[in-house]
């Protein structure tokens, strides 16, 4: 039987106790400090958030004593990007015409804004046109809505909400950048849905 000779197994023990000290050095390497990793975290952006309107629904209208379909609008009080106060603004939608109980009705694109709100264009003291800043909100969340019933003399209100969240709420929610949480509130007969979006 071929034998080793003793020397020649003292050097090969001699290599692996070597490479074995150098792999175990290398792990150390690469260890992360404890609190390094929870340190870095906390140093990122905070989350940032918008919220669009997206449609309307009709309940029941504005009632059995109103015969015909309804004409309805909404008002706004909105805020630009990153203000707790002093910077707010009114703007009002398009009309919903011609809506019946069961009916759903969308917000178009350039009046669902609801926070962060850069505006486009204004008549009559009111926004006409707006949109949401891309960076969005980090402060806390607010709007408040008015939907009215337009009428031939002056117009009905059906009802009013304001809505409010906390930077602690929104990242309660654990969205992901892209992901939506949608919500509803009901003004008189109808239902206002929109969606809150985290973008960064």
């Amino acid at each position: 039987m071929f034998k080793l000779a003793p020397a020649l197994i003292a050097a090969a023990s001699a290599i692996a106790l070597s490479v074995g000290a150098a792999q175990a050095q290398d792990a150390v390497q690469y260890q992360v400090t404890p609190g390094v990793l929870e340190q870095a975290l906390t140093q990122l952006p905070p989350p940032r958030y918008i919220v669009r309107a997206t449609t309307l629904y009709a309940n029941d209208e504005t009632g059995p004593d109103w015969p015909g379909s309804d004409e309805v609008y909404a008002v706004f009080t909105l805020r630009t990007p990153d203000r707790l106060g002093g910077d707010s603004f009114y703007a009002r939608t398009a009309v919903f015409g011609d809506f019946d109980t069961g009916e759903t009705k969308r917000f178009r694109a350039d009046q669902n804004c609801l926070t962060s709100v850069v505006r486009n264009s204004s008549a009559g003291g009111a926004a006409r046109t707006w949109d949401c800043h891309p960076n969005g909100d980090r402060i806390n969340l607010t709007f408040t809505v008015q939907l009215f019933e337009e009428d031939s003399g002056e117009d009905d209100l059906i009802g009013e909400r304001t809505v409010s969240w906390t930077p602690a709420e929104l990242d309660g929610a654990s969205l992901a950048v892209g992901q939506k949480l949608p919500e509803s509130i009901r003004l008189g007969g109808y239902t206002l849905t929109w969606e809150v979006e985290r973008v960064s």
